[in-house]
């Protein structure tokens, strides 16, 4: 699943200039798949096969995301929406705070680090905020030292793209 999402972050930025800036838990979808579907993603021209391992995801709800097509920005403002940084009580909260830290309110320009901060959101949810059937497994404990890496690292990278030709 990190790895679907970082690939399809990584195209976004490549091809758009795009960031979510709002890939919270609830806008990410899990579909299941077979376990043999490989799923295939071009990246700086070379195609990078990616094993399902049983689920295809969909990124969804793009309200506050910001592209570049054709020469044209679009994006949502969220600096006209106070209230947006003042929830607490969710990581999900922070991540906008620190998004507006990082880019100091300009919503205008392509800053690929907020895909990194909700990469990092994610793969904390991934670790500590969901119930799985065999916590105790070698195999769930061997993926939740690779989800423990990533999140302890994906923080020192400048985007998605950057973070995927690292990892993937």
């Amino acid at each position: 699943m990190i790895q679907q999402v970082a690939y399809n972050l990584a195209i976004a930025e490549e091809q758009l200039q795009f960031e979510h800036r709002d890939l919270h838990w609830g806008n990410v979808l899990l579909k299941e798949v077979p376990k043999t579907k490989t799923l295939n993603y071009k990246l700086q021209g070379k195609t990078h096969s990616c094993p399902s391992h049983g689920v295809e995801v969909t990124l969804i709800d793009f309200t506050l995301s910001r592209m570049t097509h054709n020469g044209v920005t679009t994006f949502t403002d969220l600096g006209k929406d106070p209230d947006l940084f003042l929830s607490e009580g969710d990581y999900q909260f922070d991540i906008y705070r620190l998004m507006k830290e990082r880019n100091k309110n300009d919503w205008t320009a392509f800053m690929p680090y907020s895909n990194i901060l909700w990469l990092h959101y994610i793969l904390r949810k991934a670790i500590k905020g969901v119930r799985y059937k065999n916590p105790k497994s070698k195999v769930h404990q061997r993926h939740i030292k690779q989800l423990q890496l990533y999140e302890s690292t994906v923080l020192s990278f400048s985007s998605a793209r950057e973070f995927v030709c690292k990892y993937f």
